[in-house]
């Protein structure tokens, strides 16, 4: 398995999406400006009729807000994954369970470069280890900016002693910072070592002070000073310098050819006196891992999985998802088998307690660390394989996911964009409404073009311009003639039935019914395959009633419904959705529905017809059965025996479907004639009455309110002529096309160029 060159490719994937995802970022904060603009309108003092100020000024802003600020960071997360140019391992766990033993081992470096000791807390810094073969070993050092440090020491300060008053505001703040104050009777154990902690950042800011801020590489020899917490020489030699160390990227040739493009992330094991190790921790799994390895050394006095173990799991499912986990979360047991600390007899029992939890983790490793061909073999190996495996399907759920996200925010912006366009409408006065009733109520008006593009629609299908038949669909008649062809071809070759023949795959006394079992399945599935031509057949009749719906010379309701897209399903989804939210137009959305649903599809009844034709090649409802000769000294001659039945009876399938579809071309006509003239008379002549049948209301007033409310959309240029207040026109219509372009359906998706899970 080639691992390296599957991992390139999911990286090379990864970045043919990035422009998509800038697209989708740069549109979700053009709605976040347009919002803006809102309110900045509506605090601007800004006149408008009564109702439609009252309308503006009611408009809550607040969720679209909150979905924004998720999507951003959904995106950008999203971004910083996909500009990777390496596949990441991030290495998790409770201090001392042996992380840096496994990085030494699958980096090649040792315990001066990546600190380990015996369940001590020994690693200082937060590193990350890039495989770079044939390069030197070298470590880009990135230390905390001044802000930063400051912000550490003050996080430290508030843990320990909440109640008090002790924040800093610069390094030399920090120098001379008094803790006797903070040298009280703890109840907690906890609070002393945070104290001790910050006794070590008070004391080291001075030496720290030129460090904070730079960026420096240095050579092998002397990255230990940089992440370590004493030296692995000498442990009474203490090392403070990784307190100012923000990361520590470490260069290295790792020995493992299948590496690749591999980077391992270490953490600060949990546990450990350092502050807010978890909450990084979880960080680095969320922002930085592609999959995550949870380490764990079982005691061997006490053989069993900790609270905290099992609360880790479920903090790493929680931040990547748990389909995510199930996939990528590797737990590790380490195990010891030397006669101090050795747990390997309990590990499998252990492994088999955790499986029986069904926890939400790929694989469950037994490991021993110390061995460098079992690291790579039982880890690493399998870790990268499973990675280049399901990483692509993971991206694309990941993708699925910010989508849905983005969804989220769509509605969350269509509550503003609706209730402004409500405001438009409030905003038209009386005078408006005359001037441009002849353009909507008119016999050369909006709602009479529309509708009676429609009744052309069905007649155009229908008898009356057809010589009194429906006429044929050319597509179909094409797409069933390649079908009926395929049934001749698909009799198997006389090489392929000797050849079951010869090896046992057919038997000489049922090979008819074998054969013809599979081919009246591949006949069927071939037939339905039909459908695919029936959806297009149909979506052309949809955009047809779409553009009679939509077009400038017709409609007009592209100017108040947008998708982005030239799919008529989408848009007469889009076009129902808004309707439904308005409220007000019941009779236009049953119409709009109606043609939103309808569909042809071979299973309707179509089918059958096939089905029943297909007798000829089933011998559980044929008799007699064909007989063949079992005494031919060879089977060569058999087996042209049987293809010649086979070929006959083929001949008769193909003699019945061709009978049986004769009429089948005039199907679509007849079909989509029907639902056209529904769809019709349904947006002509609909009516219905209110609770006590007393008030009656037709779809035309429904279309005449749609239309008169829209008229600043659909009407742009005389809208700005009844403005109110002169002055007003630019701004107002500024502020409602803003809105208006982020309003499409699915106009925050990100495009990935194929269907999302």
């Amino acid at each position: 398995m080639d691992i390296p060159r599957q991992i390139e490719a999911i990286i090379a994937e990864r970045k043919k999406l990035l422009p998509k995802i800038g697209e989708a970022l740069e549109r979700v904060e053009r709605a976040g400006r347009a919002v803006e603009a809102l309110e900045a309108f509506r605090a601007s003092g800004a006149s408008l009729p009564p109702e439609g100020m009252e309308k503006l000024t009611g408009i809550s802003t607040k969720p679209f807000y909150e979905a924004q600020g998720d999507a951003v960071r959904q995106l950008k997360r999203l971004q910083k994954r996909f500009s990777r140019e390496e596949v990441h391992i991030g290495f998790v766990g409770r201090a001392g369970q042996g992380k840096s033993l496994v990085l030494q081992r699958i980096s090649g470096l040792g315990g001066d470069i990546i600190p380990s000791a015996d369940g001590t807390d020994c690693t200082g810094a937060r590193s990350v280890i890039a495989n770079r073969p044939g390069g030197q070993t070298q470590a880009q050092i990135t230390f905390y900016t001044e802000t930063e440090y400051i912000a550490i020491v003050n996080r430290y300060l508030k843990a320990i002693a909440p109640s008090l008053d002790c924040q800093v505001h610069s390094l030399a703040e920090v120098s001379r910072f008094d803790t006797g104050r903070l040298h009280i009777r703890f109840d907690q154990v906890e609070e002393t070592a945070l104290l001790e902690h910050l006794e070590k950042y008070i004391a080291h800011t001075a030496e720290l002070q030129a460090w904070l801020g730079r960026c420096v590489t240095v050579p092998q020899e002397e990255i230990e000073a940089y992440v370590a917490q004493y030296s692995s020489r000498d442990v009474e030699k203490k090392y403070y310098t990784y307190l100012g160390v923000k990361e520590a990227r470490i260069f290295s040739a790792f020995p493992c050819a299948q590496c690749g493009r591999l980077v391992l992330v270490d953490t600060v094991g949990t546990g450990a006196t350092s502050l807010g190790v978890e909450d990084a921790m979880l960080e680095t799994v969320r922002e930085e891992s592609d999959a995550v390895v949870l380490m764990l050394r079982p005691d061997p006095l006490r053989p069993r999985v900790a609270r905290e173990d099992y609360e880790l799991v479920q903090k790493i499912a929680d931040t990547v998802s748990p389909e995510y986990a199930r996939q990528m979360l590797f737990w590790l047991l380490n195990r010891v088998e030397t006669e101090k600390g050795g747990n390997a007899a309990m590990i499998p029992r252990l492994i088999a307690d955790l499986r029986g939890k069904e926890l939400p983790v790929a694989r469950y490793l037994d490991v021993n660390c110390w061995e460098q061909a079992e690291v790579e073999e039982k880890l690493l190996i399998p870790v990268l394989e499973q990675m280049s495996r399901n990483l692509a399907a993971i991206d694309r759920m990941i993708l699925a996911r910010a989508n849905a996200q983005m969804q989220k925010l769509e509605r969350a912006y269509r509550a503003v964009s609706s209730q402004v366009e409500r405001a438009m409408g409030a905003s038209i006065n009386l005078d408006e409404r005359r001037e441009l009733d002849a353009k909507i109520n008119g016999s050369g008006g909006v709602i009479a073009r529309m509708t009676n593009q429609l009744r052309m629609l069905y007649i155009q299908r229908g008898p009356q311009c057809n010589g009194g038949k429906f006429p044929p669909c050319a597509a179909l008649r094409q797409a069933v003639e390649e079908k009926l062809r395929g049934i001749l071809l698909c009799v198997p070759s006389e090489e392929d039935i000797l050849r079951g023949l010869r090896d046992g795959t057919l038997k000489r006394d049922n090979v008819l019914e074998a054969l013809t079992d599979q081919l009246r399945l591949q006949i069927i599935n071939d037939f339905l395959q039909l459908n695919t031509t029936l959806r297009e057949v149909v979506m052309e009749m949809k955009q047809e009633a779409v553009q009679a719906l939509a077009g400038e010379e017709m409609g007009r309701l592209q100017y108040i419904v947008g998708t982005g897209t030239h799919d008529p399903q989408q848009w007469l989804a889009a076009l129902r959705a808004k309707l439904e939210e308005a409220g007000q137009y019941p009779l236009i959305v049953q119409a709009v529905q109606a043609l939103e649903n309808f569909e042809l599809k071979m299973e309707d009844s179509l089918i059958y017809g096939v089905r029943c034709c297909l007798d000829a090649i089933d011998w559980n409802v044929r008799t007699p059965k064909p007989a063949v000769s079992k005494d031919y000294p060879a089977v060569e001659e058999m087996a042209r025996e049987i293809q010649d039945i086979l070929m006959d009876a083929l001949e008769r399938v193909h003699t019945n479907v061709a009978r049986q579809l004769a009429d089948f071309q005039a199907f679509p006509s007849r079909a989509m004639y029907a639902v056209l003239w529904d769809f019709y008379d349904r947006a002509a002549f609909a009516r219905r009455y209110d609770g006590d049948r007393q008030t009656e209301k037709d779809v035309k007033t429904e279309w005449r309110y749609l239309y008169e409310d829209h008229i600043p959309l659909i009407w742009k240029e005389e809208h700005d002529r009844y403005v109110v207040q002169a002055g007003q026109a630019g701004e107002w219509r500024s502020l409602t096309e803003q809105v208006h372009a982020c309003a499409a359906d699915g106009y925050f998706q990100i495009d990935t160029g194929k269907e999302q899970p």
